[in-house]
C-alpha cells in the first residue's frame, strides 16, 4: 500500500491528534498488508520542516516500529539534501 502526502494534510488540518489518529488506522490496516509506504519526506533534517510528517522527532514521537528509507532529493538543483519515504512493516 502506498500513500501519498495524506500524512502531510492529515497533520495540517487536524494537527497532532489527527496524526495519531492517521497513525492508529495505518496500523489496523498492516493486520492486512505486509506493507505501507505512508509518507513521502521531502528535505529530511530540514531546520524548518513543512509538516508535522516532515518533522523527525515528531515523527518519533508518533510512530513505532517504522523505517525510513532515504535517497536523493527529488527537488532538482538540491543533490546535497535528502528524501525519504516512512515504511510500516508487520
Amino acid at each position: 500500500m502506498f500513500l501519498s502526502n495524506i500524512s502531510d494534510y492529515i497533520g495540517m488540518m487536524y494537527g497532532r491528534e489527527g496524526l495519531v489518529r492517521y497513525r492508529d488506522l495505518m496500523y489496523k490496516f498492516l493486520e492486512r498488508v505486509k506493507i505501507i509506504y505512508m509518507a513521502y519526506l521531502y528535505d529530511i533534517g530540514n531546520n524548518n520542516p513543512r509538516s508535522d510528517i516532515d518533522d523527525l522527532i515528531k515523527v518519533d514521537e508518533i510512530f513505532e516500529n517504522y523505517k525510513i528509507e532515504k535517497f536523493r532529493s527529488a527537488l532538482e538543483g538540491k543533490e546535497e539534501i535528502s528524501d525519504g519515504v516512512i515504511i510500516l512493516r508487520r
